[in-house]
């Protein structure tokens, strides 16, 4: 990170983007800036805190040294942040894997992210606004076919990130992309919202 010289989300004569409000940026190999606190806080925190070992040793590295760019994917277009409402759902396979279907918008970084934390909901079909058991939490790796970018946000500013819709087609997510423990979505959700 850097301190971007006060640019107050003007366009800067060095040909990087505007910076965020606090004139932060996060300067990676891949993108000249990226938004910090959705990489930092709502992705990196949340696998640290929430993820297995093996997550951790896996994405962490990339993550931090600005390798991969991650978001997390909570909002939906009927049910905004309602953790236990949201529809996007998880099925578990006879193989022991998941299968998410869902759609989720204004994610911050979600047109850059080779990341995607989620939160997909067990039983919404049944059971509408779920109890807190059947919420999950999931990593999501991109590309893949199943999983892709939707409507672009146009921005007056913070153009650091990209902010879209991002749409799940039965998503194949290995078992070991489970972030946590089966139904504590909603934990891990509150966790790293706090």
């Amino acid at each position: 990170c850097q301190r971007a010289g006060g640019c107050q989300g003007r366009r800067r004569h060095d040909g990087y983007p505007p910076c965020s409000p606090t004139g932060l940026r996060l300067i990676t190999p891949r993108q000249p800036t990226l938004e910090i606190q959705p990489q930092s806080q709502l992705t990196v925190n949340n696998l640290a805190f929430n993820g297995s070992d093996e997550q951790k040793q896996r994405y962490l590295p990339g993550l931090c040294s600005g390798e991969l760019v991650g978001c997390m994917a909570m909002s939906e277009p009927d049910y905004g942040t309602d953790v236990l409402g949201m529809a996007t759902n998880a099925v578990l396979q006879e193989d022991g894997n998941w299968c998410i279907n869902g759609r989720k918008m204004w994610i911050t970084n979600g047109p850059q992210a080779d990341i995607i934390v989620t939160y997909a909901n067990k039983d919404f079909a049944n059971m509408g606004r779920s109890p807190t058991g059947f919420v999950s939490s999931f990593i999501i790796e991109k590309p893949t076919k199943d999983a892709y970018v939707g409507k672009v946000e146009e921005k007056l500013g913070i153009a650091c990130s990209g902010t879209s819709a991002l749409a799940f087609d039965d998503v194949f997510v290995p078992d070991a992309n489970l972030l946590g423990t089966e139904g504590h979505g909603f934990n891990v959700a509150m966790a790293t919202l706090d």
